[in-house]
């Protein structure tokens, strides 16, 4: 009936977006509480960056984040998987579909801004970093259909477009985000395309030290500035930083910073987002019961 057919796709919503908070929030809530509670004895930038209200920052909704500097790339990654939400509200059976649509939206937004008004390129809804999410579909619709032509040559093609769009921005560019997009979205997927088609032709994966540091790359991703800053401090006040080698402090901090988020995702994100998941999920997997 219509009535069970909206109450599946609501569910469906509903289960896509609570996978998704817990994914990206509850590791960040925790990293966005530390760093406030260091601030400012231990600060990532300089003094005229912008100081957004801690709002902003704690739903993801500011790029400019003056605790935790790498998080402006979630505010990316939300705003993408909102629109996700309201396809799978509209359209659930056709989600690629949407997200084609979604992608051509994006293509008018951002042409409409760079005729416009260029400095709207800034904004997340306009950003062409946008398409970058759209490539990630489209590898993933490709990999689905089980399409794994030239695996290895795509991950050769892929470095070597990623090292000359690298060189292009370095000699001639600006790294602004249209920029980066041509020089490293394209290059980016292709990578990924190549690497996810040799597992599925070849059955090859990578060794296990390498999926550890995969899945804990979120962790890795959102602690590694406030641990490298955080050490910096701790090397400078205890006079470390001039008693011990530089390269051999180096090689200690990078290691110190992985560990940690290697630690973290074990005993901090992935326990909190089975705990989020299975009191979110399990609600609604009661009330179906109930029903």
């Amino acid at each position: 009936t219509g009535e069970r057919h909206d109450r599946s796709r609501l569910a469906m919503a509903y289960e896509f977006a609570i996978k998704r908070i817990a994914r990206i929030y509850p590791i960040y809530w925790i990293a966005l509480i530390v760093a406030l509670l260091i601030y400012p004895t231990i600060t990532m930038v300089e003094d005229w960056f912008p100081r957004s209200e801690l709002w902003k920052l704690y739903l993801l909704v500011e790029q400019r984040n003056f605790l935790i500097l790498a998080a402006w790339t979630l505010v990316y990654e939300v705003f993408f998987y909102a629109g996700v939400l309201v396809i799978l509200l509209i359209a659930p059976q056709r989600v690629f579909l949407g997200l084609v649509v979604w992608s051509a939206l994006a293509v008018g937004t951002v042409a409409f801004a760079a005729i416009t008004d260029p400095a709207l390129l800034g904004s997340v809804p306009f950003s062409p970093l946008l398409f970058e999410f759209s490539l990630g579909a489209l590898v993933a619709y490709l990999i689905r259909k089980r399409v794994t032509a030239y695996p290895i040559g795509a991950i050769a093609l892929g470095i070597i477009l990623f090292v000359i769009g690298g060189e292009l921005n370095r000699n001639f560019g600006s790294w602004q985000t249209y920029e980066r997009t041509l020089a490293f979205g394209p290059a980016s997927a292709i990578i990924i395309y190549g690497v996810l088609a040799t597992e599925l032709r070849y059955g090859w994966t990578f060794a296990k030290p390498w999926q550890i540091l995969g899945d804990a790359s979120y962790s890795i991703y959102i602690w590694h500035q406030l641990m490298l800053f955080s050490l910096l401090y701790l090397y400078t006040q205890s006079g470390l930083a001039a008693s011990i080698p530089g390269p051999i402090l180096l090689m200690v901090t990078i290691l110190m910073v992985i560990g940690f988020g290697v630690l973290s995702y074990y005993r901090i994100e992935r326990p909190l987002q089975r705990t989020v998941q299975n009191f979110a999920l399990g609600a609604l997997s009661r009330r179906k019961q109930a029903t």
